[in-house]
Parts: structure tokens; C-alpha cells; sequence
């Protein structure tokens, strides 16, 4: 949080540091440093918090910087009110796009443009973003430092499948977007979607408790909720959650599951069906593959649900989300008592979300996620 007074001269904001940094919202074991922050942040000025003689005043020095500012808000809007079929606004990335065009020094425009991009990476696979949003953080730590969506941004562009799932990296930079901005909901987000990848699901929830509460309306967070909901097994919560949002493929997926999981798995059954028949992301259809080889495995299906797992790895090999195939393929594996198999789809599911673990032989695992990952695998097949 920031302490806001008056414009001083050159336009320079005189915000300055506020320790009084709620502890709901700190990392836990993780102190601030209030030196490390930048005196002239550039949200300071869009925000407009209050001081105590008036509203902080635009840090504008010009009509173009002003217009600059108004285009970086319209990316703050689009990109927050995204559409969960679409998370990667291409109305943000325009918005941003004219905001640094107005004014090349604005290092918070450079953070939004950063995020925007990384999100076309990671939702809608568009590797040449990806260079794109790489350019825009370096220039967005380069003109302030102390950028913390610039970190966000980092941070998501680590944890992707073609720079190896890095969840240790990815969790330091969303450590420091916090610290610098305890109020960042984004930030939060995205902590808790690698820490629940990780199987610490208790932590990812914590965290998007808080980026709920910091925008309750931010849908996007809210279905994020409804997957975690899922895959800790309270799926009659998750069911509920997802029936009042709208919901992109990967959330028709994973409500898939989350159906068989609460009991009602003729409907789980017919929406797979449909889902296959209409859908054409091959990384969900190849999710719902596995989801219905983990159903037909329960129901004592086993050639069934080879085949179900055929068409999984057939369709999704590859994808950007296909640990979350694997992952199911394990699940079903292990309830057809193939124990090998299980495990070695674990391992896979391991090394996908993180290509720079080395995952050791059969009788030696000792990777954190891939424990867990096991006895997650007892409580869907338990």
C-alpha cells in the first residue's frame, strides 16, 4: 500500500511507502522491505486514493501522457472484466499497445501489456506472444523495479509448458509482486494456480480467498475457486460454484469431473459425449477423454477405458494442458490396480510441470508434488 499526497513539482508523485501492510494479506514467513519500493510508482496516479487535502492528482506532465494513462486504464478494464471464454482480451493488448505508443516511459502500461500477452501464451497457445510479453517486462523493470505486475507477468510467463512449468521460480517473482503490492488480486491468482498444481491446495485456496476479496467480481478467479473446489474432491461445492459462471472448454472439463466426482455420472457421461462431438480444443477434449476412462475404470470398464485413454493421448499429446490428461490417466490407471502404469503417469505429469526436476528411478521418488500427486490419486480412487 502507498500513502498519497499532492503532486509535487514536475508532475512527481511524493507517495511513500505505507508499512501498515494488513497481515491477511502478507505471505506467510515473508517480510517487506519498504526501502526496496519506488518512490514514483506509476499506479499511483491512476488509482486516485485519497490524501488528506484531496484526491491525489494525475502525475501527467502533458496532454499525451494524460491520454497515455486513459488508454492504460481501458487495458486494466478489459483485461479484469475478460470474458472466461477469452481471458486473453485482445482489446487489453490494444488498449496497452496505444498507452505505450503514447508514452514509452509509462512502466505500468509496459506490466499490463506484459500480462496481456502472457495470457495469450497461456490460454489461447500463441507462441509468438511470448517473445512479445518477455520484451514488455524487461522494459516494464526497467523503466521502475518495483513494478509488481511486471512480476506477475514473469512469473506466468515461467510457469508455461514450453519454459518447463518452473513452480519455484514462478512462486518467487508472485512473492514479490506481493510484497511490492499486497493488494495486487493477480498476483494472488496466480500464486494459488501453481501452488494447487503443486498439490498444495490449502494454500492455493487461501490465496484465492484473497484475490476474491480484493475483486469479488472477477470471474475469472471465481472459476479458478470452482476448479480447486474439484480436485480437493468437495465437488457438490464446485458444481454449485460452476452453475452460476460462465464457462469457457476448460470449465465444461473439469465440471465433467467434478459431476462423476459428486455422484452423477450419467450426466457427466452425456456432457462428455456432447463435449467430444462439438468441441474443438484438443487439449480439453483430451481431458475429457481421460476423465471418461477414470468413469468407465470405475465402473469395472477396463477395455473401455483403455480406449477412452487411446483417444486422450492420441488427442492431447503435446498441448499445453495435457498434465491435467495425464494426471486422470494416472487416477485411472491406479483404480484398474495397474500400479506401474499409475506411477509412471504420475511421473509424467511430474516432469510436465516441471521439465527442470529430475524425477528419480521407480523406487526412489522423492519429489514433493509427486507425493502428493499420489495421494491425491488415493482420495479420487479410494
Amino acid at each position: 500500500m502507498t500513502e498519497v499526497h499532492r503532486v509535487g513539482p514536475g508532475g512527481r508523485s511524493t507517495a511513500r511507502p505505507d508499512s501498515r501492510i494488513p497481515e491477511r494479506l502478507q505471505w506467510p514467513n515473508f517480510s517487506s522491505s519498504a526501502a526496496e519500493r519506488s518512490e514514483d510508482q506509476a499506479l499511483v496516479a491512476i488509482r486516485q486514493w485519497q490524501s488528506d487535502d484531496g484526491p491525489a492528482q494525475p502525475v501527467a506532465a502533458s496532454a499525451g501522457r494524460s491520454a497515455a494513462q486513459d488508454a492504460y486504464l481501458r487495458g486494466r478494464y478489459f483485461a479484469q472484466n475478460a470474458d472466461p471464454s477469452d481471458p486473453s482480451d485482445p482489446r487489453a493488448i490494444a488498449a496497452y499497445e496505444e498507452a505505450v505508443r503514447l508514452d514509452p516511459k509509462l512502466a505500468a502500461a509496459w506490466s499490463g501489456l506484459a500480462r496481456a500477452y502472457t495470457e495469450r501464451v497461456y490460454f489461447a497457445g500463441d507462441s509468438a506472444a511470448e517473445e512479445k510479453a518477455f520484451v514488455a517486462v524487461e522494459k516494464a523493470l526497467a523503466l521502475d523495479p518495483n513494478q509488481a505486475e511486471a512480476y506477475v507477468a514473469r512469473g506466468d510467463l515461467l510457469w508455461t509448458r514450453k519454459n518447463g512449468f518452473q513452480h519455484r521460480d514462478a512462486l518467487r517473482d508472485y512473492r514479490r509482486a506481493i510484497d511490492l503490492d499486497p493488494e495486487l488480486a493477480e498476483a494472488h491468482a496466480s500464486a494459488a494456480r501453481v501452488l494447487a498444481h503443486v498439490g498444495l491446495w490449502s494454500e492455493g485456496r487461501r490465496e484465492l480467498a484473497l484475490a476474491l476479496e480484493l475483486q469479488p467480481n472477477n470471474l475469472n478467479v471465481r472459476l479458478a475457486m470452482a476448479w480447486g473446489l474439484t480436485f480437493e474432491r468437495k465437488c457438490d461445492d464446485a458444481i454449485a460454484e460452476f452453475e452460476h459462471l460462465p464457462l469457457n472448454h476448460s470449465d465444461e472439463a473439469v465440471l465433467i469431473v467434478a459431476l462423476d466426482c459428486a455422484g452423477r455420472t450419467a450426466e457427466a457421461v452425456t456432457r462428455a459425449d456432447e463435449f467430444i462431438r462439438n468441441d474443438a480444443d484438443p487439449a480439453w477434449v483430451s481431458m475429457v477423454w481421460s476423465a471418461l476412462a477414470l468413469i468407465r475404470a470405475k465402473a469395472g470398464n477396463a477395455s473401455g477405458a483403455d480406449e477412452a485413454i487411446r483417444q486422450a493421448i492420441a488427442t492431447g499429446t503435446g498441448a499445453s494442458h495435457f498434465h491435467h490428461t495425464s494426471y486422470l490417466v494416472a487416477c485411472a490407471y491406479a483404480v484398474m490396480n495397474r500400479r506401474d502404469l499409475a506411477i509412471d503417469w504420475l511421473e509424467r505429469t511430474a516432469r510436465e510441470r516441471d521439465s527442470r526436476t529430475s524425477i528419480p528411478s521407480s523406487r526412489t521418488r522423492t519429489w514433493p508434488a509427486s507425493r502428493a500427486s499420489r495421494a491425491s490419486v488415493r482420495s479420487w480412487t479410494g
